[in-house]
């Protein structure tokens, strides 16, 4: 069985994508505070 196929597991995949995505805002959010 493969981990992470879309065509498996279309919604596991989305919200993986969807929580990576609010990480990566929030890193870019906190070095702009920063003064990055």
């Amino acid at each position: 069985m493969k981990h992470g196929t879309p065509e498996s597991q279309p919604g596991l995949v989305k919200s993986r994508l969807y929580l990576e995505g609010r990480e990566h805002l929030w890193e870019v959010t906190a070095m702009l505070k920063v003064g990055f």
